[in-house]
């Protein structure tokens, strides 16, 4: 049974998503006269504009980009951070269900370790690395890098090794590796797609599919009909839960133009071409197959109304007997949730949703991950989120397309699903307030599975890392920031208590460089009538009594 959905225009103050919500920005300029910074005696210290740039990057490097290195234990409950200083860097062990955080590491008695290893007196106070891991998912060794060599440190003596060639060839082997470059600029990679059994790694060479392993490093390969034009994708791979079957696209970019890009800081300055597609022009062609990872054997999956160039594998069920699908048209007006038959490659439409504008939009581009549907562990549900009504909720369906429960209320614009804890039948979603004073504030939220009213659990204002819960569901960490509160790490119980505050960033360098936030502002828009919201940021020297050109 399939359920057919209309989604109409988004309405009210809904509808400013795409349009009014970007913040106005208002930055007033000065020469940066006066500009002054306290030197080590806390007296002002007249800074010229070259000093000035380099003291506010010195501020930001000292900053970070974000919370500090952390991670959960093998257990899944307990979690190491690093805190301290870039100088004085210290490990914390924290203890959810206690509330308890220690020293992991004594740092006296590591560093003295580490210099017998290195041969040599290490720089700083603290702990001369930044992350670490387990040896082979046990909790007495660990490793990291000192010197770009790997050092193994066993907890119970202190005693420290460096790591032999097997074992770094060992862990290497267990690591995913770059396959290529992402489509759009920036960090984003490509990386090869671990097998749930920890076994392989899909990867793609010469256009083809390879199976490596990650325990002897070699490679098999699987197809053998790849051309550059019309080749297959690790991206967007998903493996079936018993790791026998893979679900992955052969693009078909024959049709597809080309453009010259020019690599201009290189020597020789190269020309290569890469496809392209502009306004109108040919799209690649993803088509979904089956593949058996044993024979090599392909299913071509027949996904209906042919063409369509957006499609995007949500998951398995979990005895592996479907593989959905999300299914987008080019104007991405129209889109449907399918289930596949992996072993003959038909296809059910579970879903289907239109709109007389669009849905989502850039979602559902290639080398972005659509946050629509969400599988519920169980196999038999999903969370799908839609606009139908105006505003983002989320609905449960049956994988028969039978609508059983409304999860969010009319007064919530939901953002994203963070996770689902099905043992204990809760949801956890970030949402708006639809006639909140500021659409730009954002709310955990939990819903009961079984159905019932969400309740509020912890204000998210504007900026967020991600939410992190422990594998009981019983905990969970959460990284947050605004414009005027510095980025904060927390671990807080299920229903938003705070356990303690692990993490907050210093802004005492900024602040002492004449940094202040900016700040926030209301205005109606030429109408008269729509509300939009800004930022001035204010210059360092910044005089109340002076007029400043905007």
């Amino acid at each position: 049974m399939k359920h057919q959905m209309v989604t109409q225009p988004r309405r009210g103050i809904a509808s400013l998503r795409y349009v009014l919500r970007p913040l106005t920005v208002i930055t007033l300029v000065t020469s940066g006269v006066g500009f002054s910074a306290l030197n080590a005696d806390g007296q002002d210290q007249p800074l010229d504009n070259q000093d000035r740039a380099a003291a506010f990057l010195a501020a930001g490097r000292a900053l970070g980009a974000g919370p500090p290195p952390h991670a959960f234990f093998p257990d899944g409950e307990r979690l190491w951070f690093r805190g301290g200083t870039r100088d004085s860097a210290v490990l914390y062990v924290v203890d959810p269900s206690s509330g308890q955080m220690g020293e992991l590491l004594d740092v006296a008695r590591t560093r003295q370790a580490l210099e017998a290893v290195c041969a040599r007196d290490l720089p700083g106070q603290g702990l001369p690395f930044q992350s670490l891991d387990w040896v082979d998912g046990d909790t007495t060794e660990i490793r990291f890098m000192v010197d770009e060599r790997w050092c193994v440190l066993d907890l119970s003596s202190y005693s420290a090794r460096l790591a032999s060639d097997d074992e770094v060839d060992r862990w290497q082997r267990r690591q995913p590796r770059v396959v290529r470059r992402g489509i759009y600029p920036g960090p984003r990679r490509v990386y090869e797609v671990p097998s749930p059994d920890g076994r392989w790694f899909a990867d793609v060479n010469d256009d083809d599919l390879w199976l490596r392993s990650a325990r002897s490093d070699d490679s098999t390969r699987v197809t053998w009909d790849g051309t550059p034009e019309y080749g297959w994708d690790v991206e967007g791979l998903r493996w079936s839960p018993d790791s026998h079957r893979l679900a992955l696209f052969k693009v078909d970019r024959r049709g597809v133009l080309t453009i010259p890009l020019v690599r201009w800081t290189l020597p020789d300055t190269p020309v290569e071409s890469r496809p392209y597609s502009r306004a109108g022009e040919p799209l690649p062609q993803p088509e979904l197959h089956v593949v058996d990872a044993r024979d090599g054997s392909a299913v071509p999956v027949d996904v209906g109304d042919g063409g369509e160039p957006y499609l995007h594998v949500v998951g398995w069920h979990p005895d592996g007997r479907e593989v959905y699908l999300l299914r987008v048209n080019r104007l991405v007006n129209h889109l449907s949730l399918l289930g596949v038959d992996p072993n003959t490659g038909t296809s059910r439409i579970i879903l289907s949703e239109r709109s007389e504008t669009f849905l989502w939009g850039l979602d559902f581009l290639h080398g972005y991950t659509p946050r629509v549907a969400h599988l519920l562990p169980d196999g038999e549900r999903v969370l799908w989120k839609s606009e139908r009504d105006g505003l983002a909720r989320l609905y449960m369906y049956s994988l028969n397309g039978d609508l059983e429960q409304v999860i969010s209320p009319d007064s919530l614009d939901v953002d994203l699903v963070e996770f689902v804890d099905e043992p204990h039948g809760w949801i956890y979603f970030s949402a708006r307030m639809l006639h909140a004073k500021d659409p730009y504030d954002i709310a955990l939220y939990r819903a009961p599975l079984a159905g019932g009213s969400p309740e509020r659990l912890l204000h998210l204002p504007q900026s967020w890392d991600r939410i992190e819960p422990t594998r009981s569901g019983d905990f969970f960490l959460v990284t947050r920031a605004s414009i005027d509160q510095p980025p904060t790490l927390e671990l807080r119980r299920a229903d938003g208590r705070l356990v303690r505050e692990l993490w907050r960033a210093d802004l005492s360098r900024l602040r002492n460089l004449g940094w202040r936030p900016p700040e926030r502002f209301t205005a109606l828009a030429a109408d008269g009538v729509t509300e939009l919201h800004g930022l001035i940021f204010r210059p360092t020297t910044f005089d109340p009594t002076r007029s400043y050109p905007v």
